[in-house]
């Protein structure tokens, strides 16, 4: 019987840099398959609204439009809150051992919406790439939050990972990451991970990680995952 190692999660999404980019791609993790959705799209992001997906055999396309995520139709004061929030995602497997995707959040902000971080329009975009050559799996992500509102910088970020596999039980990754934080500040994170199977369903990963930020200030961090499949 095979075992799957544990693998070293890379989306900048997850855990984000930003609060608002966590929300990104309240529809575009679904898996390939023709959708159409009305009502709640996802129920962990309280949005209604409707979706539409399709997909071929290399190429899947979804887009969905949706009230903002934490808006409410009426407030106490009996303001409306009509603007919608939309959302677009494409992917591409079409050359074997590639995946590419690419997605587009714009999010229109309401003055009614006291649980939203930033009261302003916001598009966020997302594009990863991943390509498998036998054991190691080379993956990159750029995501870019550009916030409509004076005298607040968009912001990007990046990340290159590297995941080997030594044999059936263990494997290391290596990944660099970089993210603006504000106006002419940025931070930037080298992490290695160790992963290993202690059996069929559970395995283990021990992530050692160094953070530096514009200002010098410097953070290390030793981490340990456990993780457990059915």
């Amino acid at each position: 019987m095979s075992t799957d190692k544990p693998k070293h999660v890379y989306h900048l999404v997850d855990p984000s840099p930003w609060p608002l980019v966590a929300s990104f791609g309240a529809f575009s993790g679904r898996t390939n398959e023709n959708v159409f959705d009305l009502g709640n799209i996802d129920a962990g992001q309280n949005g209604e609204g409707v979706l539409l997906g399709y997909a071929t055999d290399s190429i899947s396309v979804k887009v969905a439009a949706f009230n903002g995520i934490g808006e409410a139709e009426e407030t106490s004061a009996g303001s409306n809150s009509d603007d919608l929030d939309y959302e677009f995602a494409i992917s591409f497997t079409g050359l074997e051992n590639l995946v590419l995707t690419a997605g587009v959040r714009s999010h229109s902000a309401s003055s009614d919406d006291i649980s939203n971080n930033f009261d302003a329009d916001t598009d966020t975009t997302n594009i990863t790439a991943a390509y498998t050559l036998d054991k190691l799996l080379l993956a990159a992500e750029y995501t870019n939050v550009d916030i409509d509102v004076a005298n607040v910088d968009d912001l990007s970020a990046y990340l290159i990972l590297a995941d080997y596999d030594i044999n059936d039980k263990m494997g290391i990754a290596v990944r660099y990451s970089e993210w603006e934080t504000g106006t002419n500040a940025e931070a930037d994170k080298i992490a290695i991970a160790p992963n290993y199977a202690i059996t069929d369903s559970l395995g283990a990963i021990l992530e050692y990680s160094s953070t530096e930020t514009t200002g010098g200030a410097e953070a290390d961090t030793l981490a340990l995952e456990l993780t457990f499949t059915f």
